[in-house]
């Protein structure tokens, strides 16, 4: 499998499961959410634009079965990532979602992911 489809169901099975989903529907719905996956690089990622991608996705992101949520991550080729996506509780499956490369995180995402690899927005 390719890097971005590994990734999207590293984070589908890790949403899913502490959305208390069973495993045979986790990987069925993290493979399902790879292919709207995208990836882009930021070098000093901040919490402005994490809230501006999420308003970008305000239809999607604000109704009560969906999920906004950023995953810290060490991406296969060692840099640092953050998964940043929107899952539907219902379909149980990644609506929208990109992986972001960055070189430093903002004090604001340093101190949301300080204890937690997954953040969740309401």
């Amino acid at each position: 499998m390719e890097p971005l489809t590994l990734t999207a169901l590293a984070v589908g099975k890790y949403l899913l499961g502490h959305l208390g989903v069973s495993a045979a529907t986790t990987t069925a719905a993290a493979i399902g959410g790879a292919a709207i996956a995208t990836i882009v690089v930021i070098t000093f990622l901040t919490m402005v634009v994490i809230i501006n991608w999420f308003r970008s996705k305000q239809s999607v992101a604000t109704r009560p079965h969906r999920v906004a949520f950023t995953l810290k991550m060490k991406l296969e080729i060692g840099d640092h990532g953050l998964v940043q996506g929107v899952f539907n509780k219902n379909t149980n499956s990644l609506e929208e979602g990109r992986t972001i490369k960055y070189d430093s995180l903002d004090a604001d995402l340093k101190e949301k992911h300080r204890h937690h690899d997954l953040v969740v927005y309401r």
